[in-house]
């Protein structure tokens, strides 16, 4: 069973399975849609706004239901995608440093915190 990931209009984020190991919409019955990013695929529905809250870092697109998102290889066959690798995998990514500070405190006195703590 492969591993993916739902993320609901209000940001939650919860792991589900499936039994396929190649990626086809009709497997996936409650989303209707797709795009496909690379090395990921979006499923998805057209539903009236409010916006998802979820910013993917490998798009600007934004969708209006829930989303899955799935992890696969060129050949749609579909890769294991848990909280935890994702996290680690948006880690990885290089932010550019702001040169603009908010505050009225010293930069120095700014503390950077992961958004993401394990136990």
């Amino acid at each position: 069973m492969k591993t993916f990931l739902v993320f609901n209009k209000i940001g939650e984020i919860t792991e589900f399975t499936t039994k396929s190991s190649v990626f086809n919409l009709e497997n996936f019955a409650e989303y209707k849609h797709y795009k496909r990013y690379k090395e990921y695929i979006i499923l998805y529905n057209v539903e009236e706004p409010p916006k998802n809250l979820t910013v993917f870092y490998f798009t600007d697109d934004t969708y209006n239901s829930s989303v899955a998102l799935l992890k696969v290889n060129e050949d749609n066959v579909i890769k294991n995608l848990t909280y935890k690798a994702y996290t680690k995998q948006i880690k990885k990514i290089k932010l550019e440093p702001n040169d603009i500070i908010y505050s009225s405190e010293e930069e120095s006195d700014i503390i950077d915190v992961s958004p993401f703590i394990y136990n």
